[in-house]
């Protein structure tokens, strides 16, 4: 019974935490196109990778490799969400070579990895 309580205090506790992290993304979230897609993955992968920074859990073996794993597909994503791409390249071939090239390190690198990416 006390394991059930520490446990149901514990979930109002991380959930807290996890609605203070999330309202601002939800709220703004809309159907429209691919940019929230983009809002909402960038977030979560940040997450997971501030809370692997912080070290609150324990380590693994490859847990370094994980990160930097990680990493590489929130800064892909984070580019696919800024869509500066335009500011930095001339052309609309080299704009749509950026974004497919930023879509597979994301995404393949998720594919790839995502099932061992746990605490």
């Amino acid at each position: 019974m006390i394991d059930k309580i520490r446990i149901f205090i514990r979930d109002i506790k991380y959930g807290f935490i996890s609605y203070r992290n999330w309202y601002k993304i939800i709220w703004q979230d809309r159907q429209w196109d691919h940019y929230f897609i983009f809002v909402i993955l960038y977030k979560k992968l940040d997450l997971m990778v501030k809370f692997r920074e912080r070290n609150l859990h324990c380590s693994y073996v490859n847990d370094e490799e994980d990160l930097m794993d990680i990493r590489k597909a929130r800064d892909a994503v984070k580019r696919l969400r800024d869509d500066d791409y335009l500011l930095i390249y001339d052309n609309y071939n080299e704009v749509n070579k950026q974004q497919m090239n930023d879509l597979d390190i994301a995404f393949r690198t998720m594919r790839d990895n995502i099932l061992k990416w746990w605490d």
